[in-house]
């Protein structure tokens, strides 16, 4: 439904009268009675439309079933996302070039990828590789991508070969280059910690560090569950959450030989109240500052770090679902950001609610832009919402969403929508948000 444009009122004319509070009051009553939904906070208006629901078992997707991390790389001139499929043992790469219309590419199965967990892609040379972590065989599986159609293996690492000891129950695993080198980092459950490795020649890893809970200064790695790196000043850190700790651990390895001990936050002490069962994390910068949000599914929020001193992180803000008009962060899981225009955005994928859009421009005054269900707007594959990641294909950013109840993968479109400022309402077409 668009607003009748024929029924306009002179604004500047308004401005001039002391009606104008009472005039906007009753617009806005108006408004939300036929079910338009008006975010005054947001300078843009957002457009988030569903583009593409893959499902298992459908036009040749066979590896998704329990589909639970999703990622993207760019090979050649193509766009391909890899997704996980937990109970298939399996991952399927799938060509999302032509967002609208993705198609099967391969499926990646083996006694190796059993209970795989989570999935990263670097690129080493010239070639693109996978890197998926399997949570039953204690392991790594290293593959090589660069035709997507055929991916061979290129070697497992398993917890007890050699100087690898810290990938028992493997969980989630990043990438980084420090100097030339390029590391693997893994975060391992039942090691309760973390395990480097250098990649650098993928066909013969070598192991450089490993990091354990309540060893040298390390006092929150226990049940590591999530990580990632970023970079502050000339310095590299990665972050690692536990998910029984309720607990974030800050690391420092800008000389991955010899990581150092920087931080701990831990959930209900100094100001940090958001932290129970912390499934997700991501890092981002706003400003001049470098800001950490972690999902936490015990607590059904998001905590808000500020890290650009990383020995003294300080919480920023705390999001929990049924406050403050977020309602969809429910077992909030997977956690990624991007910017669309001039704001930044922190997508949460959670596992019971869907997908929570949040404005995190001001870091300090997070607003929820959408909550994105299942069922609802023409969104199909939403159930189960766990992974989530985005990606640009031409000028538009898409939001891929690894679901493992629904075995399948929702791709959404998120763009600014046309400035004429048409108010619409919810439609099948999907749901634009902002200002009339």
């Amino acid at each position: 439904m668009v607003y009748n444009k024929a029924f306009t009122f002179d604004f500047k004319d308004l401005m001039k009268t002391t009606t104008l509070r009472l005039f906007n009051y009753i617009l806005a009553t108006l408004l939300l009675s036929v079910g338009i939904f008006v975010n005054q906070a947001n300078a843009n208006d957002i457009e988030i439309k569903p583009v593409a629901a893959i499902t298992d078992g459908n036009g040749g997707f066979e590896a998704l079933n329990g589909a639970r991390a999703v990622t993207t790389t760019i090979i050649g001139t193509k766009t391909y996302a890899l997704v996980v499929g937990e109970s298939d043992n399996a991952v399927q790469i799938i060509d999302i070039t032509n967002p609208s219309s993705p198609t099967a590419v391969a499926a990646i199965t083996d006694a190796v990828l059993s209970g795989s967990r989570e999935i990263t892609t670097t690129i080493i040379g010239t070639r693109t590789y996978a890197l998926i972590t399997s949570f039953v065989h204690n392991s790594v599986q290293i593959i090589d991508i660069s035709n997507p159609s055929t991916p061979t293996a290129v070697i497992t690492i398993t917890n007890g070969d050699g100087e690898f000891r810290n990938l028992s129950y493997t969980s989630e695993i990043t990438t980084t280059i420090i100097g030339t080198k390029t590391y693997a980092l893994v975060a391992s459950v039942l090691s309760d910690g973390v395990q480097i490795i250098d990649i650098s020649n993928p066909s013969t890893p070598t192991a450089v560090a490993a990091i354990n809970d309540e060893s040298d200064g390390f006092t929150e790695l226990e049940s590591a569950w999530g990580i990632t790196t970023t970079i502050i000043g000339t310095k590299t850190y990665a972050l690692v959450i536990s998910y029984s700790g309720n607990s974030v651990q800050i690391i420092d390895i800008s000389d991955p030989s010899t990581p150092t001990a920087v931080a701990a936050i831990t959930d209900d002490s100094d100001g940090f109240t958001e932290l129970g069962g912390s499934w997700g994390i991501t890092t981002t910068i706003i400003g001049t500052k470098t800001y950490a949000l972690v999902a936490s599914a015990s607590d059904s929020g998001v905590q808000i770090i500020d890290i650009s001193n990383p020995s003294t992180p300080t919480a920023v803000a705390a999001i929990t679902d049924g406050d403050n008009g977020f309602t969809a962060l429910n077992g909030a899981s997977g956690i990624t950001t991007t910017v669309i225009g001039a704001r930044t955005y922190a997508l949460v994928a959670s596992q019971t609610d869907g997908v929570q859009v949040i404005d995190i421009s001001n870091p300090r005054t997070p607003t929820a832009v959408v909550a994105i269900t299942d069922n609802n707007n023409g969104f199909t594959e939403l159930e189960g919402s766990i992974g989530i990641t985005t990606t640009i294909i031409g000028t538009k950013i898409y939001a891929l969403v690894a679901s493992i109840t629904d075995d399948g993968v929702q791709i959404i479109e998120l763009d600014i929508s046309n400035q004429t400022r048409d108010i619409t309402e919810n439609s099948t077409n999907g749901t634009r948000v902002g200002l009339p």
